[in-house]
Parts: C-alpha cells; structure tokens; sequence
C-alpha cells in the first residue's frame, strides 16, 4: 500500500482531473489535536526554525490564513493502535474518512479534500520512547513515508524534533482552558478532564506534549478546488455537520405556529408591547436563559452562555401597526389600541414582526437544545418600537451593552419576512440593503380668519400644499441620475372646521436614501424649498421642523455576508439569492453600530408559493400584498421553519 500523501503536496497534475497543483502556494497543514478537539497551532513563517533535512530541504511558504477542519467521529474510531504497520496508522492514534476545508483568502481558492485522516501520535506508556513508534515524514512536493520510531537509520530521531520538523521553532501553544492557567503559563503535572485545550508548553519533548498533541495525515480520495473569489461558488462549509444538528434540534413546529397566530390576533402599537415581550420573556426563562427585560420600553434579551467563544445577537422586533386587518384570516387582528396621540386605532402585524418573534422564539429552543455542538455566547434581543425606527437606540440608552453581564456582542444578525419573494427563500447581498430614513414634522404658519375672506388671511393649507408638491421635485430635478431618495409626505393636519381659515398647517414626511451626501441633499433642499414657498405667501414666521427620528443605512458586512452566504447556499439549496437594496428603513443596525461590530440582514420570503408562482406567471407580482398594507398575510409554513432554520444556521455558522 502506498504511502499517505501529505494534503498539499498530493495535488500534483493527474491523468484523470488534469489538475494543476498550486506550485507558487503550498501551504502546510497546521493542526494538531488535543483530546479529540481540534486546535490550531501558531502562526510559524519559519523564520529562523532549525530546519530537519529529512524533512525540508527548502524554505516553504506558511498556511497562516483561515483554516478550518472538519471533525468527523470516524477519526477516532481506531484509538487502539492496533492497526499493522502497512495500514499507516500510527501508535495511540486513529484514522478514519475525513473531510477538510482549506480556505486561503490571499489566493481566493478553496481546498475540499475528501479522503483517509491519519492521527499521529507517539505511543506513550511511560517517559520513554517506545521503540515501535513510527511517524509520517514529510518532503516538500513529495510523498508522506512512514519511519520507525527509536533507531532511526536516517538520524537520531525523537517526538521532539518530529513537531519541530513540522512546525519548525513554534511551540504549540494552544488556547488556555477557563479553569486553567492562561497560554503562557508552564504545565506541570497531567492536565485534568476539564482542561479543553492544551497550555503553551515550551519544551516539544515534555511527556505533555508527547502524549497529547497529534499530527493529522489526509490521504486524499476526492480533490476539489473551488474559486471563492465569486461568492456564488464559494463553499467554506460542507453543509452535513449544520443539516445534521438542525434537523437533530429542531423543535416541534406546531406550539410556534399556535404562537405565531396568537401574536397575529393580539398585536400592540410601538412602545406598547408590553403583552408580545411577556410571551418572549416567559418563553426564554422556561427554556432556560437568562433573560432582562424592560430595556428601552419593552425591550428585552435572553442571554445564554455556554463556554468560551464567539458571542452572536439575534434579533427580532416585535410592534405592529395601525392598520385595519383585510386579510380575511380566521386568526386576522381586530384589535383596537389608543395611539400616543391618544386615538383610538385598529392595530394588525402588517409588517410580519409576529413572524419574526415566531422564528427566534423557536431558534432559541433549537440553539439550546444544540448547545453541546457550540460554544460561546448567544443572545436573543426582542426589541420594541422598530416602527417609530427608535426602539433599538431606546434599548442602548438604556444600558444594552452596559448593564447586563455578557460579553460584547462579535456580530449582529436579523432577518425581515416579505411576500415579494416565495416562502421558503432567503435573499442577501453586502453592502447596502436598507435606506437611512429620517422622519420631519414641519408647522407652517398663516393668519387665520374666515374662509369667506381669505383676502384678509394668509392661508397655510395653500402654502403647505404647494410646499408639499413642490418637494417631489427634489428627487425627478436636483438629484444625479443613479442617485436614489424618496420624499413621502403620509400626514397633513390644518383647521378645525371647513369655514375657518386655521393659523397654522402641519405636515409629516419621510425621506429615504442610501448615501450620506445623498441624505444632506435631500434634507437641505426640504428647508430650502419649505421657507421659501411661507416667504412667498407672505407667512407671519418661519416654518418650524422637527426631527422626529432617524435610522441609518443598513449596510451588510461585506466579508461575513460572504462567509453567511456560503452555509445558507449549501443548506438551503437554489433557494437563495441576491437581495436588492430597497428603500424601506431599519434600525436593525443600530444595535451593531453602537459597538462597531458587524451585521448582516437578510430577506425572508413569506408568499405562498402558488399565489407567487401565478403572479410571477402573469407578470403581476407587484400586485401582491406588500409589507404595511391591510392584506399583508405571509404563509405560515414553511415560512415559520425556513426563518427558524435561517437564525439557527447564522449563529451557529459565527459561533464557535
């Protein structure tokens, strides 16, 4: 049988995939193994590393880019050491399938390896050598051969200068374990069972590391090499680890589709969502988080930690708005509520906000359930107020990221239902998603008297009026072509009676951009045209605005959305795509830019399929109900799943 190739070097050019093996980057496998865990060693450019001739015999560049591997429980099946010399495994380790993942940014190309992993370790029974230990050398460009432990014919050989030859002038110096000493700190005497990855140990011959590191050996069965410079082909995970623990977790559905009706029926007005976070809280409690709630309103977050590692927030927001449900569901809202003007209104979820609960609520059991699969920190934030775009600047304010004992957050992800696309779909692109929108009350004034004499008054419906037609020109006339902005004016108040000429007119607007100079110029332009229609009517005083609130662009990560889209292309299958910027506006990302942290946010797609298939047939799919509209009513399933299974795979993609 022949001998195991080293990973690299085994992908020179073949009869059968004419493939062309990287010659100007070769790099080296770095990882070793510490009680079944995988761990990698430090970055080593072999600077002045006392180089083994049998070994290397010249200089070779260092895989000191991303790496990961895959653990497959096969590996270690054969633990015994019992396999003969000509099976290539080695002493007290064990070999067995193996997949692994090489992703080297610098060059935009993966490495999927499929094959044989052999662990490779010294069989320690005491201090002393064993004389039948072998172990795999490897050549720069070559094969892996196998040596004998002891007399070595080439040369005096020990574990020692094994690793060094390997690794060069590196110790492997790993991550301390929380209940050990920090790296850096010698190692005396045997680890205990709780010490989950080894200690810097200075000397490579020392009996700890002797009996705990492994060298890993891939016999390689499969090669794929894939360009990941285009994210659409880019594949970092194998999606069978993720598949496996989702559809091992995955709660059963039915109590959250009852849920999601219950929050369809029952849906409150921004600030006002005191029962909605109640069924949050009481929910994170029973599974077992630790949950604060009353932040910034009614705010709250179910903090779960679970060893050392990343930290990931996801979030959902939880108002609804005053709209009159026309959906003609059996679960349809008829709820009514006083809105902070003090008027009563009908209130429905025509934004989905009930569908983003629903789909955390059931992430978080799932992600609990899964928790020995992850390590870190995971933390469900349900946030009031998205609607007034200032619930998530409310929670901030109110000591989010100050008051509460978690680590701070590594990234932020969320995700919003839309019928535009089918259910079962997600859509996500970097960059800019969502518009920076502002909100702007303006008062103008006039000089009331009755309407039978308006010679005697100034008018301010007229001056309001013509101020309000002439702001859609600010976009059609003053903006570059390319350049996008939207000016909506949703409110105009004057007068208490049709006789009566008031003093005074008021209206809201809201404006939306993606770019900054952009926003200014829309802004600036709104007060500019506003005085000047009050200055040619003959207005008393100067306008009035007020800045009622304000939300940022919603950029995506461009780096972590390429990570993201690689796990939801693999596990979900064509069901994916680019998400285009619209003009709608979050404050989502508010909650990452308070601590400079990255986002992502995708799409969810909620229409049921046949309704969307049809539509998309007839070229009428801007007919369907769209988000804030009284007929909004995405589909339950497999929306609730599909959302589910999205915020699971997210944060277990970023967690360790």
């Amino acid at each position: 049988m022949p001998s195991p190739e080293f990973v690299f070097a085994s992908l020179a050019p073949t009869s059968s995939t004419g493939s062309k093996a990287p010659t100007d980057y070769v790099p080296r496998l770095r990882y070793c193994i510490y009680r079944g865990m995988w761990s990698q060693l430090p970055e080593n450019k072999h600077n002045d590393a006392p180089k083994n001739p049998r070994v290397y015999d010249s200089d070779m560049p260092t895989f000191t880019t991303d790496v990961r591997m895959q653990k497959v429980g096969e590996l270690f099946a054969s633990s015994a050491g019992k396999a003969g010399k000509d099976e290539q495994v080695q002493g007290s380790g064990g070999g067995g399938p193996c997949e692994a993942a090489f992703w080297v940014k610098e060059k935009g190309t993966q490495w999927r390896i499929k094959g044989t992993a052999f662990v490779v370790a010294p069989d320690i029974e005491s201090q002393e050598e064993s004389s039948g230990v072998r172990t795999v050398k490897s050549e720069v460009g070559g094969q892996m051969r196998v040596v004998e432990g002891g007399e070595d014919k080439e040369g005096e050989w020990s574990w020692g200068k094994e690793l060094t030859g390997h690794f060069g002038n590196c110790s492997p110096g790993m991550r301390g374990s929380w209940k050990n000493p920090p790296p850096g700190t010698p190692v005396k005497g045997e680890p205990d069972q709780d010490h989950q990855l080894a200690q810097k140990v200075g000397d490579l011959d020392d009996p700890i590391a002797r009996s705990n590191f492994r060298v890993v050996v891939i016999k390689p069965d499969e090669v794929e090499q894939t360009d990941i410079s285009d994210p659409a082909t880019a594949r970092r995970w194998s999606e069978t680890p993720y598949r496996k623990i989702i559809d091992q977790y995955r709660p059963n559905l039915a109590f959250y589709e009852s849920t999601y009706k219950d929050l369809h029926r029952h849906p409150e007005l921004s600030e006002q969502e005191k029962r909605t976070s109640s069924i949050a809280a009481e929910h994170l409690q029973t599974l077992g988080y630790r949950v604060h709630q009353n932040i910034g309103g009614y705010g709250l977050i179910g903090v779960l930690k679970n060893g050392p590692g990343p930290t990931v927030l996801l979030r959902a927001d939880m108002d609804g708005l005053p709209v009159l449900e026309n959906t003609g569901l059996d679960y349809a809202s008829k709820n009514r509520m006083k809105d902070k003007d003090g008027n009563e209104v009908p209130v429905m979820h025509a934004c989905g906000h009930d569908v983003h609960i629903s789909c955390l609520m059931a992430a978080a059991e799932l992600l609990y359930a899964a928790r020995s699969t992850w390590k870190g920190t995971l933390i469900c934030l349900f946030q009031p107020a998205e609607e007034f775009v200032k619930g998530a600047q409310a929670m901030i304010d109110d000591g989010l990221y100050t008051k509460y004992n978690f680590p701070k957050p590594d990234i932020v992800l969320g995700q919003h239902v839309f019928c535009l696309w089918k259910a079962g779909y997600i859509a996500m692109s970097p960059g800019p998603i969502t518009a920076a929108c502002d909100g702007v009350r303006v008062r103008v004034f006039g000089k009331g008297g009755h309407g039978s004499s308006p010679q005697y008054c100034v008018d301010p419906v007229v001056i309001a009026s013509h101020a309000i037609v002439r702001l859609q020109t600010i976009v059609s006339r003053e903006l570059q072509p390319g350049e996008v902005g939207v000016i909506t004016c949703g409110k105009f108040q004057a007068g208490t009676a049709s006789n009566i000429i008031p003093d005074y007119a008021d209206f809201e607007l809201t404006v939306r951009s993606y770019e900054t100079k952009v926003h200014k110029h829309l802004l600036d332009a709104i007060e500019r045209i506003v005085k000047a229609e009050c200055d040619a009517s003959g207005s008393p005083q100067p306008p009035e605005f007020i800045y009622f609130s304000h939300a940022p662009t919603t950029v995506n990560d461009a780096d972590q959305t390429k990570v993201l889209d690689t796990s939801f292309s693999a596990y979900f299958k064509g069901n994916t795509g680019p998400m285009e910027p619209f003009p709608g506006s979050e404050d989502f990302s508010v909650l990452a830019r308070a601590i400079d942290v990255p986002s992502i946010f995708w799409a969810l797609g909620g229409c049921d399929a046949e309704k969307w298939d049809e539509a998309d047939r007839k070229g009428e799919l801007e007919k369907l109900p769209i988000n804030h509209s009284a007929g909004f009513a995405p589909v339950i399933e497999p929306t609730l799943q599909t959302g589910m299974d999205a915020l699971a795979l997210a944060a277990l993609t970023f967690l360790g």
